[in-house]
């Protein structure tokens, strides 16, 4: 029997991120699940997330560079202002995807990019934040294998 997950990840801008999330989904179906990205909606977006959520036993957050900037300030103007001099974001839509999956009740694997700003869900809570380089090549670490081993148990 086939287990759904769902997939967030952002259309990848690069072969690299292309690739990448292929070996993700390579990988979960070589573990008997079978991967569920949803599908865009521009009249209800978040209806039709919760329905692709809804049949799934897990939930993989893929968040890779979507915004670069090379300069960035927080909080501009205030107090507490904070300068940024590379400062990189997934797409939104992983944040969404990932609050709404962990508000369903699905054990999340959040697999993100190193060097993204570390905030909303790519902050480590009671999920796995799994920081790499967007290389096929980390799949196979044994870091990784050991984190995705865990997590689908739980999925199971």
């Amino acid at each position: 029997m086939t287990i759904n997950v769902f997939v967030s990840v952002g259309s990848p801008g690069t072969d690299e991120q292309e690739r990448f999330t292929d070996s993700i989904e390579r990988l979960l179906q070589l573990g008997g699940m079978e991967s569920n990205r949803g599908g865009y909606s521009s009249v209800a977006p978040l209806k039709k997330i919760n329905e692709s959520i809804g049949p799934c036993s897990g939930a993989v957050i893929i968040a890779f560079e979507r915004m670069y900037a090379k300069k960035a300030l927080e909080q501009r103007g205030g107090d507490k202002e904070k300068s940024h001099d590379i400062y990189k974001l997934p797409t939104v839509w992983n944040q969404i995807e990932a609050a709404m999956a962990y508000s369903a009740g699905l054990p999340l694997l959040i697999v993100a990019e190193k060097g993204l700003a570390d905030e909303g869900l790519l902050k480590q809570y009671d999920w796995t934040v799994q920081w790499i380089d967007i290389d096929e090549a980390e799949i196979d670490e044994p870091r990784f294998q050991g984190i995705f081993k865990d997590w689908s148990e739980r999925v199971r």
